[in-house]
C-alpha cells in the first residue's frame, strides 16, 4: 500500500507503508522518469540478514534504459546518503521496539 506522497530532505518521496517493519519503504523520486528505494530487497529469502539491494523503478521506454546511470549518479549525491542513514535508524527504532515487546 503507497502512503501519501511527501517530502524528504526537500525532495518528493513516498512512504510505502506495508514495508515498514523493514524500514525500507521511502521511495525518492530522483528526476521525473525514476524513484529509488534504498535497500528493498524484493527477493529477500534470508530472513533479513545479508546484503540488502537498491531497486529503481523507472517510466517505460528509454528511461528504463538509462536506469542504471541514474542510479549511480544518485548514489553519489547526500540526499541518497541521507535517506539511507534515516532508513538505517528507523530500522534500529523498530528492532528496539519489537524486542521490547
Amino acid at each position: 500500500m503507497l502512503g501519501s506522497l511527501r517530502e524528504f530532505e526537500g525532495r518528493p518521496a513516498f512512504w510505502i507503508e506495508s514495508f515498514q517493519a523493514h524500514g525500507t519503504g521511502l521511495a525518492l523520486l530522483v528526476d521525473a522518469s525514476h524513484f529509488i528505494i534504498p535497500g528493498w530487497d524484493t527477493n529477500d529469502t534470508r530472513s533479513n540478514l545479508g546484503p540488502a539491494y537498491d531497486v529503481v523503478f523507472s517510466r517505460p521506454g528509454v528511461a528504463e534504459l538509462n536506469a542504471r546511470d541514474v542510479w549511480r549518479k544518485c548514489c553519489g549525491t547526500d540526499l541518497y546518503r541521507a535517506a539511507v542513514g534515516f532508513l538505517s535508524e528507523m530500522s534500529q527504532a523498530l528492532l528496539m521496539r519489537s524486542a521490547q515487546g
